[in-house]
Parts: structure tokens; sequence; C-alpha cells
């Protein structure tokens, strides 16, 4: 196991000739200016039988839809975020870059007192993907 932290536009000196198994970006591309050229780039550092594990929040779950409908930039909103990707954007994202999806799972429907319910991945807070080389 081996936890990076560095700037993204770091990577392909940190990493250079080395191959994974798996990479994991967790709550990550949604920071990103061009997550496309990412994905494109980190593609080589994943092994031709590897997998891509991506995390990013769902910006039609509940409770997102309400605070935006509500026009409240207190509750559920992040200045740092420079994307939201819709679960079916995050397929074409992936495949647009050369990967296919091979899972996909919603963590749960976030309510209020932070409690987490099982949900289909249109209405989960935040989904998980993987992905390999397509």
């Amino acid at each position: 196991k081996e936890e990076v932290q560095a700037d993204v536009r770091e990577l392909p000196r940190i990493f250079a000739g080395r191959v994974f198994d798996t990479i994991i970006c967790a709550e990550f591309i949604e920071h990103l200016e061009d997550p496309y050229a990412f994905l494109r780039e980190i593609k080589r550092f994943l092994s031709p039988q590897g997998q891509l594990i991506i995390s990013t929040p769902n910006p039609i779950s509940f409770p997102v839809v309400a605070f935006e409908w509500l026009g409240t930039r207190k509750f559920f909103y992040s200045s740092d975020h420079t994307y939201y990707f819709l679960p079916r954007w995050v397929w074409r994202l992936l495949e647009r870059t050369g990967y296919k999806v091979v899972k996909q799972k919603g963590v749960g429907l976030w309510l209020p007192g932070k409690f987490i319910l099982p949900c289909p991945v249109s209405l989960s807070y935040q989904a998980i993907y993987v992905a390999e080389h397509a």
C-alpha cells in the first residue's frame, strides 16, 4: 500500500516507470480543472489487468438537490469543487478516456441525523466506480 500526496501535475515524475494494480481516486476528480486529461495520464500507470476506483459526489442526490432548490450555499456546497458529475456522465468520462466501467455502487441516501439508507446509485449521495482498461 502506498499513499501519495502531491500536486497532480507531478505524478508523471513521481511515478515514472511504475505500474500499479489498483489506483484509487477518492473524492478527487470533482476538484480537477481537466479530469479528462488526468484520467488519460494515470492510465499509463495502471497495469493491463489493473483497476481504477473513483468515488465522487452525486449532484442529483438528496440532500444536494434540496439545498440547490432552496438556493443556499450554507450546506452541501463546496467552493473547492470544479465540477459535479451525474452518474451516467462519470461513465462517459471514463469511457472517453479509455476505460470501461465494471462496477458502480452508491454509498446510500444521506438523511438528517447522519442516517444513511441503501438506495439506487441515481439517488446516492456519493457513487463509487470501478473501471479497467477498455
